[in-house]
């Protein structure tokens, strides 16, 4: 595994990597802007393994419960950056700073805030037996 590892995206910390892309790159900026925000990394590990288990199954922390003074529509953006889901993330860094220069603006953002169903349906892609062990289980009371 090469990089920082503080700085490393969840796709390429699994079992299985995935290949590198743009978004892997996204990520690291979004870790990035939260250390600037808060002045903290999102995750932090006594040991690598440990760090690797927060980025991996840990949740994505909020910039505002670390720093309130963080706008809300700048903490999407960061949160958007740092997605587990390479899919939910900013597609390049242009893009990623596209949002930020619009923030700066006062232009209204393109990212939006992931709601509950959509944090589900995250966790369970990561979770796939458990989700539908809980699924099977909900059915059939």
């Amino acid at each position: 595994r090469l990089g920082t590892p503080a700085y490393l995206a969840p796709e390429l910390l699994a079992a299985e990597p995935e290949p590198a892309d743009r978004g892997v790159d996204v990520y690291g900026l979004g870790v990035l802007l939260f250390e600037c925000l808060t002045g903290e990394r999102p995750f932090e590990g006594s040991t690598l393994e440990a760090l690797y288990r927060q980025i991996l199954d840990g949740p994505v922390p909020d910039v505002r419960r670390q720093n309130r003074a963080v706008p809300r529509e700048l903490a999407i953006v960061c949160a958007t950056a740092m997605h587990r889901e390479r899919a939910l993330r900013y597609r390049t860094a242009g893009l990623f700073a596209t949002d930020l220069r619009r923030w700066l603006d006062g232009v209204p953002i393109l990212a939006r805030p992931i709601g509950p169903l959509g944090h589900l349906m995250a966790w369970a892609k990561r979770r796939q037996a458990l989700a539908t062990a809980l699924l099977a289980l909900f059915v059939t009371l």
